[in-house]
């Protein structure tokens, strides 16, 4: 597969109105790095989804948004449902915590038609056994473990790595790259090690990236950024980056047919992926 000129898809990105930064900032700061697409991911503290997901709609057709219930809301699974039935709501955001009600909460968005993305606070090892349980039995949904499967006090470990590479045994786990900033310093050499051996336990399909903008990152940070891994600093090639930085996350969230893809890129590019 190729792409003319290069062009993005951003799988983790906040934007809101109380907190980080309104989505016309984040679409400027997307533009200027050449990212076409992407999740909209919730923060927390905000239960109101709403700007969200209009910000999604503005934002273009390839942006999706990731929401956030508290399960503490009385009727949280009629909510649920009804934020499903918006067509820019393609996941649900849920923090993943040895005690919490994510079990509840991962299978009600399975059965919405809804994808799930876990934080994990503590990590992957505490939770993974549970985890392996709901993705085996909510196999239409993709389970995505959103930063490595942790945050940034956890460290990417051998428990936690053992973790990484069993869940990557089922085929609706997803990885998702992100938040790099988190765990390495710019230019992200130190990230090579881990990222080779992560891709012998995930196929290429099955890893997406992800900013996390604006936590840590500032707009000139960001592009910067992505110019760093656009130019493949893991060594994994041009067909597997290209997967990594763009097509996976369109296929996954933003098309329902190729043409519908290739519109988002020659949107931003005007180019057309091929392959």
């Amino acid at each position: 597969m190729t792409v003319g000129t290069p062009s993005w898809y951003d799988a983790y990105s906040h934007c809101g109105r109380s907190k980080y930064e309104p989505w016309d900032n984040v679409r400027r700061t997307h533009l200027a790095a050449k990212v076409v697409g992407g999740l909209l991911v919730q923060h927390l503290g905000e239960s109101d989804n709403t700007y969200l997901i209009d910000s999604a709609r503005r934002m273009g057709p390839g942006y999706r948004a990731v929401v956030l219930i508290e399960a503490e809301r009385s009727g949280w699974r009629s909510h649920l449902r009804a934020l499903a039935g918006e067509p820019e709501v393609v996941a649900l955001r849920v923090m993943a915590e040895k005690r919490g009600p994510w079990v509840d909460m991962a299978h009600a968005a399975s059965e919405s038609g809804l994808d799930v993305i876990y934080v994990c606070p503590e990590g992957l090892a505490p939770i993974r056994d549970e985890l392996h349980r709901v993705a085996v039995a909510c196999p239409t949904s993709r389970h995505v473990l959103a930063h490595f499967g942790a945050v940034r006090d956890v460290p990417l470990d051998a428990a936690h790595c053992d973790a990484l590479h069993t869940l990557g045994a089922l085929p609706n786990v997803i990885l998702m790259v992100s938040g790099f900033s988190m765990y390495w310093e710019y230019p992200f050499a130190a990230s090579r090690p881990l990222m080779t051996a992560l891709m012998l336990h995930y196929p290429e399909d099955r890893m997406v990236w992800g900013s996390n903008y604006p936590v840590r990152l500032s707009s000139s940070e960001y592009v910067r950024n992505l110019d760093v891994f656009a130019k493949d600093p893991w060594g994994i090639g041009s067909e597997r980056l290209l997967r990594l930085l763009l097509l996976n996350g369109l296929n996954m969230w933003c098309r329902s047919d190729s043409s519908q893809a290739n519109g988002v890129v020659q949107e931003g590019t005007g180019e057309a992926v091929s392959g």
